[in-house]
């Protein structure tokens, strides 16, 4: 099934329209029910009230895994969700090692060596600012990218 819908400017409101903006052209590609058919008997004859939400939801989401970018880029969200939620745990870690261990030793009980001409408490430092940084670039380049990924945020 094809069919065009001619749009009248006089009549719409609130639409700008372009010069050749006012033709949509319609294609019916297949007369299948939204999400899959598994439920089309209900669907059609409007028997909403015996469908399972939960089953539902499944055909939807088994819809949306059917298509490779949906599913490549719902997995890559993911896994950047759990490697945020990591780094988190691991800097919170960081933190706590930060203060316990190098910002409240005293000058002389932590002048176990020198580091890249630092003495040791000064090198931590450095260290954990340069894995700060580091993590926090990585990050935002991980979160431009995920733009394409296919997956709305």
């Amino acid at each position: 099934l094809e069919f065009e819908v001619c749009l009248d400017p006089e009549r719409s409101h609130d639409c700008l329209f372009g010069e050749y903006m006012d033709i949509a052209r319609v294609q019916r590609i297949d007369d299948d029910v939204f999400p899959t058919n598994r439920f089309r008997d209900d669907i059609l004859q409007q028997r909403f009230e015996q469908l399972s939400v939960l089953q539902l939801f499944l055909e939807y989401f088994k819809l949306n895994m059917s298509v490779d970018q949906i599913r490549s880029g719902s997995v890559k969200t993911i896994l950047l969700g759990v490697l945020k939620n990591i780094m988190f745990f691991v800097q919170l870690l960081m933190n706590i090692y930060l203060v316990d261990h190098v910002l409240m030793k005293d000058k002389d009980s932590h002048s176990e060596g020198k580091y890249l001409g630092m003495d040791a408490q000064h090198a931590t430092l450095v260290a954990f600012v340069t894995l700060d940084l580091v993590t926090l670039a990585m990050f935002h380049v991980l979160d431009n990218a995920k733009c394409s990924w296919g997956v709305g945020d």
